[in-house]
């Protein structure tokens, strides 16, 4: 199965985003590769005939008071993404982020995990979430596209959806973003670097 890494802030709707992609279909498996549940969870889920495990992790930047710390989240993201390379490989990163503008925090995931910790060998995606009109989800990454390339900020794909959750045109845009985008992720070994490690095929 592909591996896919969701990654962002604390309630930007990762969970809500997995819930949506899987459906009936998904089947919470078991946890050997990360360690704690409590900081990320797999689900086994079959996306046009193709397996995946989609992985939801703890949200970034919460405070020293927050149920996951961030830099026990942080940790624990890095070690996620280094078990999985060392196994089966990491496939696609998806970044979620709600509508708005680019913050410092959301900018420094991006280049903490996205250029640092993988090096940009790993495919990442955007999706905005919160745009509950249709007209606005249509428009979004026309109007904000080029911000995120002005921020170093670059994604294969992206998608905008909505909170409502029984919406079959959202749930198959996404379902299409991961299937179009996994397939070009990588396997292998990560290769020991100061400061952390970077993904290589």
């Amino acid at each position: 199965p592909y591996n896919v890494v969701f990654i962002g802030e604390t309630g930007v709707g990762k969970s809500s985003v997995i819930q949506r992609i899987a459906g009936t279909e998904t089947g919470t498996i078991n946890n050997d590769t990360a360690g704690a549940t409590t900081l990320s969870k797999a689900s086994d889920v079959t996306i046009h005939a193709k397996r995946y495990h989609i992985w939801d992790t703890a949200g970034l930047g919460e405070g020293s008071e927050g149920r996951v710390p961030a830099k026990e989240a942080e940790k624990a993201l890095k070690k996620l993404l280094s078990d999985l390379t060392q196994s089966r490989g990491v496939h696609l990163l998806v970044f979620c982020m709600r509508q708005g503008r680019i913050t410092t925090a959301l900018e420094g995931i991006y280049r903490k995990f996205v250029l640092g910790v993988c090096q940009e060998k790993v495919p990442a995606v955007l999706v905005v979430t919160g745009l509950d009109v249709e007209a606005e989800r249509e428009g979004w990454w026309t109007r904000n596209g080029a911000k995120f390339e002005g921020h170093g900020m670059r994604f294969r794909g992206n998608a905008c959806v909505g909170w409502a959750p029984r919406d079959p045109a959202g749930a198959e845009t996404l379902r299409s973003l991961i299937s179009q985008y996994a397939d070009r992720g990588i396997t292998g070994r990560p290769k020991e670097k100061k400061g952390g490690f970077c993904i290589i095929a």
